[in-house]
């Protein structure tokens, strides 16, 4: 294996030197991530630690308990699990159960992904059984996913995109996951407007997950946009999940049978630990500007005073100058004021009532805090 490794990624570097037109998709960072991914596979002390990690924090899930003791880097040993493959054989045998599985099968790996950050990546049928009591069994744990907490955001700022068809919040995540700056490609747009027409969730249509992620991937690659590795696995990850739950009952809606889920992971974004840490961004952020700016206004005015004013316009850009003031205007001003409120709402609640009480209220202020925050933002994005 690491001989032919050796090999992929050398043709990928000929590939990257003498291809200009697939340099953008950096062949050899995919070749040379491909080469940790499947080392780590044949190292069994990594697969362990993956399985107990997810075992730590699955619900949904029976995920076998590994015996450190008797595992090395060759050799793995975990708690035996008997049961039957969720194939179709097992759906004509068992109709009831396996309807009942499918949207356990979805729901189960959409919440690692957005609310662990952990998550099995090759969830296939092989990879799962259906234990004595009921439950869905998760084995092989050599793949595994991580996403961090930014990550996360990202993925259900596209995910609640689907709902009110924010086509610019959706083009900004795309620009941002592909590292690009300065105004979007000229179709990305229309692009993200098309796929909403398709699979938002007024669109009358139904919903499958592995054709909206296969259109998604096509709009990044016809506007000259790369995806980065994680957010790969992470829809491969989806797809294949969806192939499993539908499986187990062709006629699911899998979009209804995870709303739950992309619920939860919204709400957990306003819990007070959550809201603390954002608000302490925030405010880390405001600081810098106001430490870094009275120096910056500074050696603006000399260089203007010194070299004079130069203003350079480019026409194909004002279209969108308004519109991205406008935008930039709103994150800010709604960032401050939603984290002003909840600072300010966290004090008198504890003035009042002692830490103890305050503790218990903390959600539903985090809750009052998003409705307001929401009211707000529709009264800023109106024109």
């Amino acid at each position: 294996m690491r001989a032919d490794l050796r090999l992929l990624l050398a043709a990928a570097r000929i590939v990257e030197r003498r291809a200009p037109a697939l340099r953008r998709h950096q062949p050899v960072r995919v070749a040379m991530e491909l080469s940790e991914a499947l080392l780590e596979e044949i190292d069994f002390r990594i697969e362990a630690r993956n399985q107990m990690e997810v075992r730590n924090r699955a619900t949904i899930f029976t995920v076998p308990l590994v015996h450190e003791r008797f595992t090395t880097e060759r050799t793995m040993v975990s708690t035996r699990v008997r049961g039957r493959s969720p194939n179709a054989a097992f759906r004509n045998d068992e109709p009831a159960l396996a309807r009942a599985l499918a949207p356990d099968a979805a729901r189960g790996l959409l919440g690692m992904i957005l609310l662990d950050g952990v998550f099995h990546a090759d969830p296939h049928p092989g990879n799962v059984l259906v234990g004595p009591d009921g439950r869905l069994a998760l084995l092989d744990f050599g793949s595994v996913g991580r996403l961090s907490a930014k990550r996360r955001d990202q993925v259900l700022v596209v995910l609640g995109s689907l709902v009110d068809s924010d086509v610019a919040a959706v083009s900004d995540v795309l620009m941002e996951w592909a590292g690009r700056s300065g105004p979007p490609p000229p179709g990305l747009e229309q692009g993200v407007e098309r796929f909403f027409l398709r699979y938002a969730a007024d669109s009358g249509r139904p919903i499958r997950l592995a054709e909206a992620i296969g259109e998604f991937i096509s709009i990044a690659r016809e506007n000259a946009l790369t995806l980065p590795p994680d957010l790969l696995l992470l829809m491969r990850a989806l797809g294949i999940a969806e192939g499993l739950a539908r499986t187990l009952d062709p006629d699911l809606d899998v979009v209804a049978a995870i709303a739950p889920v992309v619920v939860r992971a919204f709400a957990s974004r306003f819990a007070p630990k959550a809201l603390a840490t954002r608000a302490f961004r925030t405010f880390k952020a405001l600081d810098q500007i106001l430490a870094i700016g009275p120096e910056a206004i500074r050696r603006g005015i000399g260089r203007i005073t010194r070299d004079g004013l130069v203003i350079q316009v480019s026409s194909a850009d004002l279209a969108d100058l308004p519109r991205a003031v406008r935008r930039m205007a709103e994150i800010v001003s709604l960032g401050i004021v939603v984290a002003a409120l909840i600072v300010a709402a966290a004090i008198v609640v504890i003035a009042e009532e002692g830490q103890a009480a305050a503790i218990g209220r903390m959600p539903i202020l985090g809750l009052s805090s998003v409705g307001l925050a929401l009211f707000l933002s529709r009264l800023l994005r109106r024109d």
